[in-house]
């Protein structure tokens, strides 16, 4: 409360009268409970509130969904795609230098995997009749594993020794960054090697819900195509449902993997009802040699 000015006897008596007939009449106001208790609002009031609440809960939505997937983070695609050229020029100077006859058989032998695995695919969906896109999906993957099996065991030509382990091409080498319904991103897509832990996001912008599996396959980029890092704890993971204009955080924690630092790219492969989602990144240091290389003499 402010300080009074000096006033004079009659002023003070003034206020004085005043004050208690304010305390007065706030005394026969009702306790905040006792207001509430008794008071009872009408249907239509409660109906109209509810539907503001509705209103209120799916801008909500629509907010957190436009916060991880908004223009704001179009430096976050830059940064992508200059790895994706940079990927490129590794690529061409590998070649360049690799020869292109290795190439060619590689890619001769993953097409002729990936036709045999579609032809045998669709007998089994002719056969079944009634078989789901995520039964199908599900399907494929274990074909999939089972054929890594057998070239692991096998020592097929096509493993590379890669940290002290076996690797293998992945089964799908061209991986959309981006389906007609679902995109995905990391929250840092340069990362730094005391701290290898990623946020990889998974956003349904469809109108309807999809299913996700709850786990993703990390690639690593060796000369001539993308090979699957096996993990230490290696699990089938679970489908999940992602509701329409919703998106989700899976965390992603890169110490369960043997992996090279020095490599020039790795990509977090994401599992969807609607098909594969890709997204690249890569470690500070090699980050850095990159632009070095890239700066104009």
């Amino acid at each position: 409360m402010q300080k009074r000015e000096k006033l004079s006897e009659g002023e003070e008596l003034l206020v004085q009268v005043l004050e208690e007939c304010l305390e007065e009449d706030l005394s026969f106001v009702p306790p905040e409970r006792e207001i509430a208790r008794k008071h009872r609002f009408s249907e239509n009031f409660e109906q109209e509130m509810q539907k503001l609440s509705d209103e209120i809960s799916d801008e909500v939505r629509k907010k957190e969904v436009r916060k991880h997937f908004s223009p704001r983070y179009g430096q976050w695609a830059a940064c992508v795609l200059l790895f994706c050229v940079c990927g490129w020029l590794f690529y061409q100077v590998g070649e360049r230098f690799g020869g292109s006859g290795t190439k060619e058989s590689t890619d001769m032998e993953s097409s002729a995997a990936e036709s045999a695995s579609e032809e045998t695919t669709t007998d089994m969906a002719t056969d079944s009749g009634n078989v789901s896109a995520e039964e199908s999906y599900s399907m494929d993957m274990k074909e999939n594993d089972a054929e890594a099996g057998i070239q692991e065991a096998s020592g097929a030509q096509s493993g590379k020794n890669y940290c002290e382990q076996l690797v293998y091409p992945a089964s799908e080498q061209q991986v959309s960054e981006q389906l007609e319904n679902v995109t995905t991103l990391v929250n840092c897509p340069v990362l730094d090697e005391d701290n290898p832990v990623l946020m990889l996001t998974i956003g349904n912008t469809g109108e309807e819900d999809i299913r996700y599996l709850n786990r993703c396959d990390l690639e690593v980029w060796l000369e001539d195509a993308w090979y699957r890092i096996p993990s230490e704890f290696e699990t089938e993971g679970e489908w999940l449902w992602l509701e329409a204009g919703m998106a989700v955080d899976e965390e992603v924690d890169l110490s369960r993997y043997q992996i090279d630092f020095d490599a020039s790219q790795y990509r977090l492969v994401t599992h969807t009802e609607q098909g594969l989602l890709g997204v690249e990144f890569t470690f500070e240091e090699v980050f850095k040699k990159t632009m070095e290389e890239l700066e104009p003499e």
